[in-house]
């Protein structure tokens, strides 16, 4: 009998205090009701619209400064300092190709983004415009950068305290916020990573040609410079995507050669379609080149392209040679095979049926 009142009295404590803490849940619950009320919306949504433009005011800065110098803030381990026109200051494009590789990966692009986010926020987090309220940033903000071939956001945590001037005045708190530009920087590092392994395969030969393709593939325009450097020559890339102002900046180095001999590149046998734009990119390699043929298709651009529209009367194979020759006479040839075929069907007239 007395165990039995004993769990009676238990059962009755664990109700009163299951009844207490619902009470005191319901209470801040309420209050916290009351609280986001007495702060009216407008004055709130202005503050959050404020952030939000600020953040994407900062990321846009941001993600040129960091295509500017090759997916990195701040100056790259292994880059050369290069003055461009039109900036005030100088760039460092880092050494995607030397002796030691320094490409960042798109994670490494994403911490450089927020690392910079971080250094630059405060400069327009200036709450002293809002007269009616009292906004503490409750500690530094914080940020995850996603970068896609076409657009980098951030998701930031900004932890904000707002309340109306006063003594007993209630309290708003504001966090999360989001942000994205559309930038083609997923585009340009990708397109870099094909220049520099395409690059990395010739060895310290130099394909300026091949970027023709590359640019066509990404949409993006390529333009290249050359300096010297000590004991090396270092090539310049910067990359800008089509409808864009932002450009990417990075180099390679090569050691410093005496004589660069033209090298045509193995071009194996090509089919083109009769109607349709056909188009190759010569692998060369070499300086001031120059390039002819023996065959009545087509010219090779001073780019080392060749392009035509194949016509009706060219069906049929054709041996072709390509010849490059640079400024000193030294040359190389190709000799392929360039089939033209027509892939449209056969009509047949009643008096092939009969």
């Amino acid at each position: 009998m007395k165990s039995t009142r004993a769990q009676l009295s238990l059962f009755i404590i664990i109700g009163i205090l299951l009844l207490f803490t619902a009470t005191i849940l319901i209470f801040f619950l309420e209050k916290e009701r009351t609280e986001i009320q007495d702060v009216t919306l407008p004055e709130v949504q202005a503050v959050k619209e404020f952030v939000t433009r600020c953040l994407e005011e900062e990321l846009q800065e941001t993600v040129r400064l960091v295509a500017l110098q090759g997916g990195y803030y701040g100056i790259p381990d292994d880059s050369v300092e290069i003055s461009l026109q039109g900036l005030s200051s100088t760039v460092y494009f880092p050494y995607y190709l030397t002796e030691i590789p320094n490409m960042p990966t798109k994670e490494n692009v994403e911490e450089a983004i927020e690392r910079g986010l971080g250094d630059s926020i405060s400069t327009c987090l200036d709450f002293t415009i809002f007269k009616n309220l009292e906004i503490d940033l409750q500690r530094n903000p914080t940020f995850k950068v996603s970068l896609s071939n076409d657009e980098v956001s951030v998701l930031a945590t900004v932890p904000l305290l707002i309340r109306e001037p006063g003594s007993g005045a209630k309290e708003v708190s504001l966090r999360k916020f989001t942000a994205q530009t559309k930038a083609h920087l997923g585009t340009l590092l990708t397109a870099a990573s094909k220049i520099t392994q395409q690059q990395e395969a010739l060895e310290n030969k130099q394909c300026l040609t091949c970027l023709s393709a590359l640019g066509n593939l990404y949409d993006v325009n390529i333009e290249t410079m050359e300096v010297e450097k000590e004991d090396r020559t270092i090539l310049l890339y910067l990359l800008k995507p089509q409808g864009e102002d932002i450009v990417y900046n990075f180099a390679h180095a090569f050691p410093i050669q005496e004589e660069l001999i033209p090298t045509l590149l193995t071009i194996e046998n090509l089919q083109a379609e009769v109607g349709k734009e056909f188009r190759y990119d010569l692998n060369i390699q070499g300086d001031d080149l120059a390039f002819s043929d023996d065959s009545d298709l087509f010219e090779i651009s001073t780019e080392g392209v060749i392009e035509f529209l194949p016509l009706p009367e060219d069906k049929g194979s054709h041996i072709i040679t390509v010849h490059v020759e640079d400024q000193k006479g030294e040359f190389d040839e190709e000799t392929f095979i360039l089939e033209v075929v027509d892939n449209e069907p056969e009509k047949f007239t009643a008096t092939d049926l009969s």
